[in-house]
């Protein structure tokens, strides 16, 4: 008899100790521990409340749970807000630049990020295909003096100044500049050295002067402001892309491209 007493006891008190773990693993109570928070059981009118305390603070636990109260410190908040404000920022210094061609026309990617890290272009349907400004700025250089049969390419490329043929570098910004490459002959070149020149003004033509192997434009942006050099410092890759590719400047090789290039 007194071994079954024992173990109705014992029953009892594994019962006992089960159903107060289910009562206290709730998510909000689990929450509070989580969040280095201090549960609370008080009774009340209404019967038991969770109470979760932290950084000399109480909340009720389902309203902490549910985000209806802060328990965190100041300090806590101030760093939070601070990284969002540096992401937010990060996002808006971003520099974006139009396809760099007539709004409407389609021109084709034939090679992705290479050399110096910039892109080729190739209007497909225009041999004469005029090259547009990709953002506003100034003319920092351009030449267009060299004849359209001035043409470097070879089996190894000498990064000599006249690789570039004919080119058009403009600057937007301290340590942002695009350049635009292997451009056409210009008796009266569209732009010179000195010039404003808005988003989508004509800079010149689509060409194959200096180190090329057929008629494309080689356009790049670059954080550099002495030219040439043997081999361009290209901005970050993510911080910088195209308006009509939401802001990115990865795209698919062999792809057509349409600008909005006003």
């Amino acid at each position: 008899m007194k071994k079954w007493f024992l173990l109705v006891v014992f029953l009892l008190l594994v019962a006992c100790t089960k159903q107060t773990e289910t009562q206290l693993a709730n998510p909000a109570s689990v929450y509070c521990n989580e969040q280095n928070g201090t549960l609370e059981i008080r009774n009340t009118e209404a019967g038991q409340v969770g109470y979760c305390l932290k950084n000399n603070k109480e909340c009720e636990e389902w309203a902490y749970y549910r985000g209806e109260c802060k328990l965190e410190k100041e300090a806590e908040k101030t760093a939070e807000t601070k990284n969002t404000a540096v992401q937010s920022a990060a996002e808006q210094t971003k520099f974006l630049v139009h396809y760099p061609w007539k709004k409407g026309e389609s021109w084709t990617l034939t090679t992705d990020f290479h050399d110096e890290n910039c892109l080729d272009f190739v209007n497909f349907d225009n041999d004469n295909a005029e090259v547009a400004a990709a953002a506003d700025g100034q003319v920092l250089l351009s030449t267009h003096s060299y004849e359209n049969s001035f043409n470097t390419y070879g089996p190894v490329k000498t990064n000599n100044p006249e690789d570039m043929g004919n080119f058009v570098i403009i600057k937007h910004k301290d340590k942002t500049y695009s350049i635009y490459i292997h451009l056409q002959h210009e008796s009266s070149p569209p732009v010179k050295m000195g010039d404003l020149v808005k988003s989508g003004q004509i800079i010149g033509h689509m060409g194959n002067t200096g180190w090329s192997h057929g008629r494309h434009l080689h356009f790049c942006v670059v954080d550099v402001s002495i030219f040439p050099t043997p081999s361009f410092i290209t901005k970050p890759i993510d911080s910088w892309g195209f308006v009509e590719n939401e802001g990115s400047n990865k795209l698919i090789l062999n792809q057509k491209y349409v600008s909005e290039n006003e």
